[in-house]
């Protein structure tokens, strides 16, 4: 698994104190799953990247999706009733063996609640139609009652994080990491091609394209611990793609570069957007092999034994 960290060696001093995040990216097996991954693992690892967090990177939103219901309340009436008669009907006969005394659950009182409201409901329709047809009700200042009810219709789009990062290397090695991290996180958000090429000796010629890489967001706190998840202070991101990337080498519109030709300033911008969603009662997911890994990776950048 290829590792990279900018600034040099962030995560491996835990005595810094400094946060930083961690990008870790896996090959995509499907749409929602990753190659290697198991219900007990994230997938297995590609490259992983240690990052300072920006400047406003620390910002997540929640969107659900609700939309008014004509009948709404007349219909959520109806389909409790129906649903306790199912129930307490089950319930009876599960306990009773038979059908008997169903207590707060009466059969004729919950048919009654449901006819009701299915009169109610006609009646309602009824009177819309008249009105329609002779706008006696509006004359006299009436509307029908749509029995409206605000209703819940699943989530809302799957959330997006953007990252504005600015890389000024100082060294050589500086430089050079940058390079890599960039070339890593383009590898890893355009496509792959698959198939025999058409045309030979064309490999752009290939039948089809496979999904990029799906990516994993954890934040640490300054002692190398995680500061997201069930006993972290910082939201969690759910596994991503990355949805858009820019480069820029010249951000303040000045051409400059070091002796080597490496840029003295590159700003990087990163979109991703997550591929799950969130759900109540999500306690996040559990790193800690992760989080090993990338320690011993970058103990040893630190020494200067890699």
């Amino acid at each position: 698994m290829a590792d990279f960290n900018y600034p040099v060696g962030i995560g491996s001093d835990n005595k810094a104190g400094q946060p930083w995040m961690l990008l870790t990216s896996y090959e995509s097996k499907n749409s929602i799953e990753s190659t290697g991954q198991t219900d007990a693992s994230r997938g297995t690892p590609k490259s992983s990247i240690a990052l300072y967090i920006p400047p406003n990177g620390l910002r997540t939103a929640f969107e659900a999706d609700w939309g008014g219901l004509e009948g709404g309340a007349l219909k959520a009436t109806m389909g409790s009733a129906i649903s306790r008669l199912n129930l307490g009907g089950l319930s009876a006969v599960g306990s009773l063996g038979m059908a008997g005394d169903w207590g707060a659950g009466n059969v004729s009182d919950i048919l009654f609640e449901g006819i009701k409201s299915a009169g109610i409901a006609g009646a309602g329709k009824v009177a819309g139609a008249i009105d329609k047809g002779t706008g006696m009700l509006a004359a006299q200042g009436i509307a029908v009652n749509n029995h409206m009810a605000l209703a819940y219709k699943g989530p809302g789009q799957f959330r997006t994080h953007d990252f504005a990062f600015n890389f000024f290397p100082k060294a050589k090695a500086d430089a050079e990491v940058i390079r890599k991290i960039l070339a890593d996180l383009e590898n890893g958000m355009l496509p792959r091609l698959m198939g025999p090429p058409v045309k030979k000796n064309r490999i752009v010629s290939a039948p089809f394209f496979q999904a990029p890489r799906h990516w994993t967001i954890d934040f640490f706190k300054g002692d190398g611990k995680p500061n997201d998840g069930p006993d972290g202070f910082l939201h969690t991101i759910k596994k991503s793609v990355i949805k858009s990337m820019a480069i820029n080498h010249d951000p303040n519109s000045t051409i400059s570069f070091h002796k080597d030709g490496s840029p003295v300033q590159t700003s990087l911008t990163l979109t991703f957007q997550e591929i799950e969603l969130p759900f109540s009662g999500d306690k996040g997911r559990d790193i800690s092999k992760l989080i090993e890994s990338h320690q011993n990776m970058a103990d040893r950048i630190s020494s200067g034994t890699i």
